[in-house]
């Protein structure tokens, strides 16, 4: 089927990507040249798709060099996600338009020039608004903003993130692994073929989806269950140094 051709005025208005994006787009590398037609560049739907892609993984907090990284590795043929079909999953079409990245959340009275803003900046887990910064995570963004003091949560959630990161990406190995295997065992190859790619991409959609929910409820019910063995601790703690006793009815007396 041909592709969908546009001028730059309108794959700007089809995508909602400003032109002045599209052309920092094409200079850092993210988006591939346009053909040209004479003096005219001529973008058609695999721009589009481009641009939708760059949008959505800036709007997960990836950085423009994680975006470029990510492009080069699929130009080049070896990007894992390329094979499965993740492409094509990352570009379904979203029920609901989402907000641009900047307005996502509340400002936090975070420095972006100190330590903490630097790091957050650097890791993308937050951009700069004014003299302030906006998390692109909403939830914890709201969280950190109605803080009396939000450094303290930043420190927290940097923290978090150093002592996580390791085990995060072997889950998310392991993720990979699981759709890799699975692909095969129902379509009998992770390339996906023009019968079976729009099929595929469903299935991956469905699969990563309700994997993220399996990790995050396992994390959920690990946490409150280390949760309660650390009450339940400190609570020994004090019954054996005296400090509190508990009363039939299970208070303290």
């Amino acid at each position: 089927m041909a592709l969908n051709e546009y001028r730059l005025d309108d794959l700007a208005r089809i995508s909602g990507v400003t032109v002045r994006n599209i052309r920092a787009y094409r200079e850092r590398g993210l988006l591939d040249p346009p053909r040209r037609q004479g003096r005219a560049a001529i973008y058609d739907d695999y721009h589009l798709a481009q641009l939708q892609t760059i949008d959505e993984l800036l709007g997960r907090g990836f950085t423009s060099a994680h975006v470029a990284e990510f492009f080069e590795t699929m130009r080049s043929g070896g990007s894992v996600a390329e094979l499965l079909g993740l492409q094509r999953a990352i570009l379904r079409p979203r029920a609901e338009p989402r907000e641009q990245a900047t307005r996502t959340g509340p400002r936090v009275n975070i420095d972006p020039a100190g330590a903490e803003g630097t790091r957050l900046l650097e890791l993308g887990l937050a951009h700069r608004w004014g003299t302030g910064l906006v998390f692109t995570n909403p939830v914890i963004g709201r969280v950190v903003a109605r803080s009396a003091d939000p450094l303290v949560y930043a420190r927290i959630v940097l923290t978090l993130l150093d002592a996580s990161r390791d085990g995060v990406e072997a889950v998310a190995d392991d993720v990979i692994s699981v759709l890799e295997r699975e692909v095969v065992a129902r379509y009998g190859s992770v390339i996906p073929n023009p019968d079976n790619i729009d099929d595929m991409s469903r299935w991956i959609t469905d699969c990563a989806g309700f994997s993220h929910s399996v990790v995050a409820d396992h994390l959920q019910r690990a946490l409150l269950k280390r949760l309660v063995t650390a009450v339940s601790d400190f609570n020994t703690g004090l019954v054996a140094r005296g400090d509190w006793t508990p009363s039939v009815e299970g208070g303290a007396r």
